[in-house]
């Protein structure tokens, strides 16, 4: 759903937190997206969910939406021969490619009785650390390691498909607005589906959690 927005240079919240996706742009997107839906160029009813990579590699589909976390299973099956892109602007002149930007997060209660030692532990865990984050990334399926400097070292991301993953992520990874909540993301999560799934009113159905967004 963030594609939607980020190929015409919209998201989900403007700069001052207010709902970005009901400017005329997202609107045409959103449309885009409903005749992609009816000209069956998507595929839809596949035996597996998006996140899993079997819709390409048995043929189904030519490309697949997924994450990086499917690649070791990818070149599993079909080696390198395959390419990774960003999602396209939506035209020359309106918005630039994208992908998300995944990740973890870790955060200390502030009523710990033990808040700088658990500040410290995150520092080192996050940081300090580059051993076992260089493991924890790159041993386990295939995640892209969140300091830029172990990223730039990793022997696994400087040739092939990951290293093209890598620059993307570089170039065009939009990050979570921590001010754009679950509730909000259902609202829009609803609107998504009624409009390009069931063929709602972009209108009527985007002002609805524009105005949760702006109840938040």
């Amino acid at each position: 759903m963030g594609p939607i927005l980020w190929t015409v240079g919209s998201d989900y919240l403007t700069a001052d937190n207010k709902p970005g996706f009901s400017t005329p742009e997202v609107k045409e997107s959103f449309a885009k997206m409903r005749e992609l839906f009816l000209s069956k160029s998507i595929l839809l009813g596949a035996p597996t969910d998006w996140w899993d990579h079997s819709s390409f590699t048995q043929g189904l589909a030519a490309m697949q939406w997924c994450g990086l976390w499917a690649m070791p299973g990818i070149q599993k099956t079909i080696g390198d021969d395959f390419g990774v892109v960003p999602w396209p602007a939506f035209s020359t002149s309106v918005g630039k490619p994208s992908t998300f930007l995944g990740g973890w997060g870790a955060m200390v209660s502030a009523k710990s009785a033990n808040v700088d030692a658990a500040k410290a532990y995150i520092k080192w865990l996050w940081i300090d650390n580059t051993k076992d984050q260089k493991d924890f990334n790159l041993s386990y399926g295939f995640h892209i390691p969140p300091r830029k400097s172990l990223a730039a070292q990793a022997s696994k991301l400087q040739s092939g498909p990951a290293a093209a993953a890598l620059k993307i992520f570089n170039d065009y990874a939009v990050a979570n607005n921590p001010a754009w909540t679950p509730k909000m993301n259902n609202a829009y999560a609803d609107a998504a589906t009624a409009i390009v799934r069931k063929g709602g009113d972009i209108d009527s159905n985007l002002a609805n959690p524009e105005k949760r967004s702006m109840q938040n």
